[in-house]
């Protein structure tokens, strides 16, 4: 297929159709963002597991973070559910809801929840704080050790994530630190650190379970730096080992003028569910349409820009090499 010439007097009316190089290369993407190589065909369990997940996908940030830190809540007092719903004068189905985030509970009841279980004050306070935004499509999680990791909860409802790194080595391809790298910071730091090493292993877990696909879009810029940095030859062979995974794409994106800032896409089948934008001190949860729209296409771009000059990480290190000598 090829674009129809127009002549000079031709008022434009539209979009030309994508010539045949245009349409073979956005297939290309496409297939690359939804995965080249075949997963294993899924059981009936996973299949229910998946339409569990599809049920739940839909749920914007803040209904997630309530539903499930109560339903953690819950289980931290060995409280089953339909004892607490005899409690709290509720039906059981109805708690099941809004455990599941199905349901978008009113900030009384999740008070009433949080009252009845007997949460610390501390705790109490911060889930109140998300139950007053269920209903914005977009949550910036400002805690320094958050109760209710988002990140790891949106991996476990995605088939798909898709990771673009600009600067630095996505957290679940980077080597685990030594268990005394926390010793000398203050005791507030070193909490919060800890706190982000256990939700990192969370996440890990989640990865080696298999049964969803990552693309990691990584930035040359982020494998220069990895590089200098004393552990970086462990990065660097984290990283090749990753990329031989079944369920793993890694593409080296050149650097640009333009390059977008870093961000994690959260897919479930070919439907973006969420997009996580990490930053040095919150991280921002993104469910509108229009916003999910933007950072898939993102993703396709740099896809592009991956696929129009594909480097390997052994020919990124041989050209490294060669400029140093």
């Amino acid at each position: 297929m090829t674009s129809k010439p127009k002549s000079e007097d031709e008022p434009a009316c539209g979009p030309e159709w994508p010539d045949e190089e245009d349409l073979a290369l956005y297939v290309l993407l496409s297939r690359v963002l939804h995965g080249l190589r075949q997963l294993p065909e899924a059981s009936s369990a996973d299949q229910r597991k998946s339409k569990d997940r599809t049920m739940n996908a839909t749920r914007k940030p803040a209904v997630l973070a309530v539903s499930v830190g109560l339903r953690d809540a819950r289980e931290r007092r060995k409280m089953g559910l339909r004892e607490l719903a005899r409690l709290l004068g509720m039906s059981a189905q109805k708690l099941s809801n809004v455990e599941l985030g199905t349901n978008v509970p009113e900030p009384t009841l999740v008070a009433q929840i949080l009252g009845c279980l007997r949460v610390s004050r501390t705790e109490f306070d911060q889930i109140m704080k998300i139950a007053k935004q269920v209903d914005v499509p977009n949550f910036v999680d400002q805690s320094a050790s958050p109760l209710i990791d988002l990140l790891w909860t949106y991996e476990q409802l995605s088939s798909r994530i898709v990771e673009w790194a600009p600067f630095c080595i996505p957290d679940l391809l980077l080597p685990s630190p030594p268990p005394a790298a926390a010793r000398d910071e203050a005791a507030e730091q070193s909490e919060r650190h800890d706190q982000e090493l256990f939700h990192r292993q969370c996440r890990r877990q989640t990865m080696e379970q298999g049964g969803r696909r990552y693309v990691f879009l990584i930035g040359d810029e982020a494998l220069g730096m990895a590089h200098d940095k004393p552990d970086g030859a462990e990065q660097i062979r984290q990283l090749r080992d990753a990329g031989r995974r079944l369920d793993v794409t890694i593409q080296i994106v050149p650097s640009g003028p333009d390059s977008a800032a870093a961000f994690t896409l959260f897919e479930d089948g070919p439907k973006p569910i969420a997009v996580a934008l990490k930053h040095s001190h919150c991280t921002t949860y993104g469910t509108d349409k229009d916003v999910l729209h933007k950072y898939h296409d993102t993703a396709m771009t740099l896809l592009g820009r991956a696929f129009a000059k594909p480097v390997t990480i052994e020919a990124w290190l041989d050209s490294l090499q060669a400029r140093a000598s």
